[in-house]
């Protein structure tokens, strides 16, 4: 996610938002075009399209949203 304020008070404010999702499974801050990186589970792809429009779109910090799909993993070692 691209966040259009860069402020500390904006960061904040989003880092509280997404800490109450619990479809957000991580949050990450990166480098990059974008500020953020986010791991959301859904049961089905319909969820999480509303999930973008009822969360992600309502966020007043969001710039830009880019949502990558996994297939498959070759490797996953998360518990």
């Amino acid at each position: 996610m691209g966040r259009s304020d860069q402020s500390k008070e904006s960061h904040q404010a989003f880092e509280r938002s997404i800490v109450l999702s619990p479809k957000v499974r991580e949050c990450h801050n990166i480098t990059g075009p974008f500020e953020d990186l986010l791991r959301v589970e859904v049961e089905y792809l319909a969820a999480y399209t509303v999930f973008h429009t009822d969360v992600l779109r309502t966020l007043p910090q969001e710039r830009a949203i880019t949502t990558c799909v996994v297939t498959d993993s070759a490797k996953d070692q998360r518990a």
